[in-house]
């Protein structure tokens, strides 16, 4: 069974679930809303215990990069790697949708041995500044359960 947001389904045997939690502001001036979406993604092969999962999510991260790189204006602006001491990765890019140039923020985030939580934090480029303290307190309150 899934619970999320006070909802349940029955998930079948074999299938994932690959619930999300997506939180939008009201649209700017650009009319786009800026928004925060949380999700949990397998990593690829086989936790081998918790020395590895550093590595794991480096490849993840990686993974996204080249999924990325076909994006429209994309470019890196700051990546943090995950290191055994700190199994996290964090970067910062920009890219364009349309006609309209966005930011985004991701952070990646063990969830187990075999799990990270993915946050990506969205807005318009000229916005994100002065959404990040907002995006930063709302980091703050997740909890993993």
């Amino acid at each position: 069974m899934s619970r999320v947001q006070g909802m349940e389904i029955a998930c079948p045997e074999g299938w994932a679930d690959r619930s999300m939690l997506v939180l939008t502001a009201p649209p700017g001036a650009s009319g786009i809303a800026a928004n925060l979406v949380v999700t949990r993604e397998v990593l690829a092969g086989s936790g081998q215990g918790s020395a590895d999962i550093a590595r794991r999510i480096e490849a993840h991260v990686e993974d996204e990069i080249t999924r990325w790189k076909g994006k429209p204006g994309y470019a890196e602006l700051m990546r943090r790697h995950a290191t055994p001491d700190l199994p996290t990765a964090e970067m910062r890019l920009v890219w364009t949708d349309g006609a309209e140039p966005l930011a985004q923020w991701l952070s990646f985030l063990p969830a187990d041995l075999d799990t990270v939580v993915v946050v990506a934090a969205t807005a318009p480029r000229g916005d994100m500044a002065a959404l990040e303290p907002q995006f930063h307190a709302m980091l703050e309150t997740l909890r993993l359960t």
